[in-house]
């Protein structure tokens, strides 16, 4: 069986966007986990406001965890990639919104790079022509 075989019989029914999709995927997940990384330090880094960004940090911690296992699902090429990268944009997109609360640079540099991720792993559960675009 072909790894494109055994990743459309994953999850009975769903669809895998195509090779290039997947290369995409994989820098946007790294790019994301990087901006997570460097949020929740100077979330960490800033005593002043430690009670306010609490929750950002534990979101940016939950996301980089997860962005660092789509990407290497998806290097893989793992059975798992499409409930991984369904994980992987929800985890996003909850990361995304708690720093688009907040004004500080890292704060906006990591909701941009998740909500990229988000969209590019929203692609690989995605039917092919949907990626496409």
């Amino acid at each position: 069986m072909t790894p494109d075989e055994r990743r459309s019989q994953a999850v009975a029914g769903d669809k895998i966007a195509p090779p290039g999709a997947r290369d995409a995927c994989i820098e946007a997940c790294l790019k994301s986990l990087r901006a997570c990384e460097e949020c929740s330090a100077a979330c960490l880094a800033t005593a002043d406001m430690m009670e306010i960004m609490n929750e950002c940090a534990r979101r940016t911690r939950d996301c980089a965890d997860v962005c660092a296992l789509s990407a290497r699902a998806l290097a893989r090429d793992s059975d798992l990639i499409v409930a991984v990268c369904a994980l992987c944009a929800a985890a996003c997109e909850r990361c995304a919104e708690e720093c688009q609360r907040h004004e500080h640079q890292p704060c906006r540099a990591c909701a941009a790079a998740c909500l990229r991720s988000a969209e590019a792993c929203r692609r690989m559960v995605a039917e092919p022509a949907a990626a496409a675009r």
